[in-house]
Formats: C-alpha cells, sequence, structure tokens
C-alpha cells in the first residue's frame, strides 16, 4: 500500500500534459542527453540506450519542461542505481528536476551558457491542477531532503512545494564558479517570466544557492562530449 501510494504522488508531479516523448541521443561514448518532456515510453528508450552503450556514466538533461512522474520515479531509480552523474542545461524544471536530482554527482553543463540554465522547482498537483494533498507533498519532501543529503532548506522546500498554480516555480540558477555568488541565484517565479531565466519579475530568495542547498554537488561545469 506505501509503495502504490508513493507511485501516485509522484504520478501528479506534473507540469503539463506532454505530447511526445522526450529525445535521448548519445554524446561521446559517456553520456545520454535527454530534452523534451518525459512520457512513459522514455524508460525502454533510456534502457536500450545503456544496453548499447555500456560505457555511459553521466546524464544531461536539456530543455524539459518535465513530465511523467512515475517516468520520473523510474529514470531516477536507474540513474541512481547506476551512480550517474547528472548535468543541467537550459530549462529544466519539475520532473526533469526531480530526475536531475538523482545524480550521485550533479553539475550544471557547458552545453548552453550557465546563464541560460536553470532548474526549477514546484509541488505536485492532481490531473485537474489544484495542489495535491499535504502527505503527498510532505513525500516529496522527504525525496528532495534525501537526495541533497539534508542540505536543503525544509522552510524552502515547503515553500515551493506549496506553489499554486503549477506554473510558479522556485528556480536555481548558476551560484558562480567560486560557490560564493555576489547576487541572488535563487528566486520565486509566479509565471509571468518572458522565459525560464527572466528573473526580473521573480521574487528573489536572498541567502540560498544551487551549491549550499546541495541541489548541485560542485561548481565545476561537466563537459559535453561533442
Amino acid at each position: 500500500m506505501r509503495i502504490r501510494l508513493a507511485l501516485c504522488a509522484i504520478a501528479l508531479f506534473l507540469s503539463a500534459a506532454p505530447s511526445s516523448a522526450a529525445t535521448m541521443r548519445v554524446a561521446g561514448t559517456t553520456q545520454i542527453i535527454i530534452s523534451g518532456p518525459i512520457l512513459r515510453s522514455d524508460v525502454d528508450q533510456f534502457q536500450a540506450l545503456l544496453k548499447d552503450n555500456p560505457d555511459i556514466n553521466a546524464v544531461i538533461l536539456y530543455e524539459s519542461p518535465g513530465g511523467d512522474g512515475i517516468t520520473m520515479q523510474r529514470l531516477s531509480a536507474i540513474i541512481r542505481g547506476h551512480k550517474f552523474s547528472t548535468g543541467v542545461a537550459g530549462n529544466c524544471a519539475s520532473a526533469c528536476a526531480m530526475i536531475f536530482l538523482s545524480g550521485v554527482q550533479r553539475y550544471f553543463a557547458d552545453l548552453v551558457p550557465t546563464s541560460d540554465t536553470s532548474l526549477g522547482f514546484h509541488g505536485s498537483y492532481r490531473p485537474d491542477g489544484t495542489l495535491a494533498g499535504e502527505g503527498r507533498l510532505q513525500m516529496i519532501k522527504g525525496m528532495i531532503l534525501t537526495e541533497t543529503g539534508g542540505k536543503a532548506d525544509p522552510a524552502l522546500i515547503d515553500r515551493w512545494t506549496h506553489l499554486y498554480p503549477n506554473n510558479h516555480f522556485v528556480r536555481f540558477s548558476y551560484p558562480g564558479k567560486d560557490g560564493s555568488p555576489k547576487g541572488p541565484t535563487v528566486f520565486e517565479c509566479d509565471g509571468g517570466q518572458r522565459g525560464p531565466t527572466d528573473y526580473a519579475p521573480c521574487q528573489p530568495i536572498l541567502g540560498k544557492d544551487a551549491l549550499s542547498m546541495g541541489i548541485i554537488t560542485s561548481t565545476q561545469l561537466l563537459q559535453v562530449e561533442p
């Protein structure tokens, strides 16, 4: 029963109803790049790539708005089980951001400039767009705390898991090479952005950054193989 409830909660971790599966390709010999919406069929596609490319050690999430929550859980379990690193480039939000957290080591990637990359987190939503029940939100919070080794601020997690409607996000930008940002790099955004890295209409969240919160494990950039 507990496993079934967990799957139901994760299945509701959606930002939109995607219409086509993710695009996956191998970069070099050791990386898989995933982009686009996440759908159920993506698990089979991912496993097939791993079977044909046994040297894979990193997954790069590039321009994905999120998608199916159960697929998020399954891809995360595979990444975690293989002890893969994860990288992020461009917009990675909702289920994409949760998949990113499953990497043993987590980085911003050099596929695009760091100024064009944003990690967006929010809550869990029912199919009609309403916020899920408190038990489900606390379950998501527990997952985030586990993946970040307890570094993520519980109060901030509560803040983003209760965001409504589902186009509201807490977004993390690159905190700089030295991990000591000169200005705010975490923002609460209400859907009024021109794009995911337009933080002008967002509310800065001071004193927090992706490194100290355990969202990333290093400010080193992950180099994408040609």
